[in-house]
């Protein structure tokens, strides 16, 4: 507007309107009495002239009288802020952002007149139109001259300047270096962006340096940011031999029965990242063994999703609805108790510690499992349970079921006898109900009470009766449920 963009024949921006530099101050006829004007302030009007306030710098170090009285006017990049700091607001101290363009010598005008003069390349930011009005009495001539918008640093540059403050340089660009050990540094590309991706980049450490080349410079090298190796180079390899075979199978087998499934130094071996190792990882390694891959086996069976365990007539076995290719299980037992796996491709089993044993079983994946072992002497409890499928998938355990052979209610001695001052008994309990469990003197007096109270069915229960407070002497243990009876005689020797 203030450059003629909406003048007409009566109306001249530049002229009448003070935001264009033009009117007329307070006092001021706005007449021109001829006088030579010096550009100080004479008194004679109320602040007609501007004075650039240059106490403060902007970010690249000048002033209002400089730079700005120069290159920038109203609306530039410059006076809308873009060199403003903390302590320097353009647009409130420099009179080239306060007045006008001031017709054909605006702050535009005078930075197209001086690239014009300048001929140099530089790249261009963008293109527009100036129009220049030439008074032809009624008449306007409009001369299109097509000229190039640079920034504040280009036109710094091609004045000879610096676009830079002593604090700090603008950067053209980035070099990306490469190093193993932080030490030896190789450039591996340069960055005009503030994004770069390294091409066949894979571990160590990388930096970077930003550059300038005019004048040239190159700074020191940033932080550095490292890519450290997989923890696991080869899958499944859980022993970090660089190899996965029968030995990865087995270090995985020892920290189930041994280790209460816990990773320890196997991290490579927990596939499926769970933080436990358990049979679903030996699945993996056996398809990685056998098919080169971490799953899905040779067998067309649909993987099963839930299953069941049966144990019955001194057999347990697992009824799915689909492919099952390893179960872990811990059992607790009586003393008397021993097992034996089905022939698989993975069987390992603990001996007995403190009347339990846990077991892994794994087939090679092209049959699913069925039976699982068979054994003598008595199950209490199943305390734990995992199938997994040919995907190292968990099979949901929905119910074990135990179908007990018949017996009779019954009493047994299975500790010392004669004792001191320690023994215990089996109990079989062949329906659940009340059951008690006394002892009694030669005299027939009740001297300890060992059971009473309901119990469920179940061939085995435990006692264990401590004589430590009685005499020496014979003694007898009644056992009571429903209308059954049965008893023992125990000699206690001190």
């Amino acid at each position: 507007g203030c450059s003629g963009g909406y003048d007409t024949a009566d109306f001249v921006a530049a002229d009448q309107c003070c935001a264009c530099g033009g009117g007329s101050s307070s006092g001021d006829t706005g007449g021109d009495d001829g006088s030579a004007d010096d550009g100080g302030d004479d008194g004679g009007d109320d602040g007609g002239v501007c004075v650039d306030d240059d106490s403060t710098s902007d970010s690249y170090g000048d002033v209002c009288s400089g730079w700005y009285a120069a290159n920038e006017s109203p609306g530039s990049y410059g006076c809308s802020g873009g060199y403003d700091t903390a302590d320097f607001n353009a647009a409130e101290q420099c009179c080239a952002c306060q007045g006008s363009l001031l017709g054909n010598n605006s702050g535009l005008q005078k930075k197209a007149q001086m690239l014009a003069a300048l001929g140099l390349e530089v790249p261009t930011k963008q293109h527009y139109t100036l129009l220049f009005n030439h008074d032809l009495g009624d008449d306007y001539a409009v001369d299109k001259v097509e000229i190039n918008h640079y920034s504040a640093r280009d036109i710094k540059l091609l004045e000879g300047g610096s676009p830079n403050a002593s604090s700090y340089r603008l950067a053209e660009g980035f070099n990306v270096y490469f190093s193993d050990d932080e030490v030896n540094w190789t450039g591996v590309g340069t960055a005009y962006d503030v994004t770069y991706q390294v091409q066949g980049g894979g571990e160590g450490c990388y930096a970077v340096s930003a550059f300038d080349s005019s004048p040239e410079y190159e700074s020191d090298l940033s932080n550095s940011f490292c890519v450290d190796a997989p923890e696991c180079s080869v899958s499944g390899d859980a022993n970090d031999d660089g190899l996965v075979n029968v030995a990865d199978i087995v270090s995985l087998v020892n920290q189930i029965l041994y280790e209460d499934g816990a990773v320890g130094a196997y991290l490579c071996g927990d596939g499926d990242g769970n933080g436990t190792i358990n049979v679903a990882d030996i699945v993996s390694i056996v398809n990685i063994i056998l098919y080169g891959k971490t799953a899905d086996a040779s067998s067309s069976m649909e993987d099963a999703t839930k299953a069941n365990i049966l144990i019955a007539d001194n057999t347990i076995a697992i009824e799915s609805n689909g492919f099952v290719q390893g179960i872990q299980m811990t059992l607790s037992h009586d003393d008397d108790f021993d097992i034996t796996l089905v022939d698989t491709y993975v069987s390992f089993k603990t001996d007995p510690i403190d009347n339990k044993t846990t077991f892994v079983i794994a087939t090679d994946g092209a049959v699913s499992l069925t039976d699982i072992a068979t054994f003598e002497g008595n199950i209490k409890d199943v305390e734990s349970s995992h199938a997994v499928n040919s995907q190292s998938e968990e099979v949901i355990i929905e119910e074990v079921i135990v179908e007990l052979a018949e017996f009779d209610f019954d009493l047994k001695l299975s500790g010392p006898n004669p004792f001191n001052p320690t023994t215990t008994l089996d109990i079989a309990v062949p329906e659940a109900g009340y059951v008690s469990v006394n002892v009694y003197n030669i005299l027939g007096q009740e001297v300890a009470t060992l059971v009473d109270g309901y119990m469920e069915a179940s061939p085995g229960y435990s006692v264990t009766w401590n004589a430590s407070n009685l005499a020496s002497g014979v003694y007898f243990v009644r056992a009571i449920a429903a209308d059954q009876i049965s008893t023992q005689k125990l000699m206690l020797l001190k």
